[in-house]
């Protein structure tokens, strides 16, 4: 079982990560995904918070849904999709 102790904030987040990507950009992955894969999270009142098991996990995917996939992006314009395989490309995925 995961101990409350080792989740942390999106903004915890976002300073952990190569890039330093904003925290709305963290919020995003999590509620909307990137090419129809979410980052899992938990909500504890208005907080959104993360495992690292699950950062690790949604880098793995976003490896394989990303690359040169022709998979629509989740805003239609590519930018996401553009900015996510970047990210994760950062991550060594």
């Amino acid at each position: 079982m995961r101990k409350i102790e080792e989740y942390q904030t999106l903004t915890e987040l976002s300073k952990r990560l190569p890039g330093r990507p904003s925290v709305s950009t963290i919020w995003r992955w999590c509620n909307h995904g990137v090419n129809g894969v979410r980052l899992p999270h938990a909500k504890l009142g208005k907080r959104h918070l993360v495992h690292p098991d699950d950062l690790e996990w949604f880098v793995r995917q976003c490896g394989h849904a990303g690359g040169k996939s022709d998979a629509p992006a989740t805003n239609g314009n590519g930018r996401e999709h553009a900015e996510a395989e970047r990210r994760c490309e950062q991550m060594g995925v």
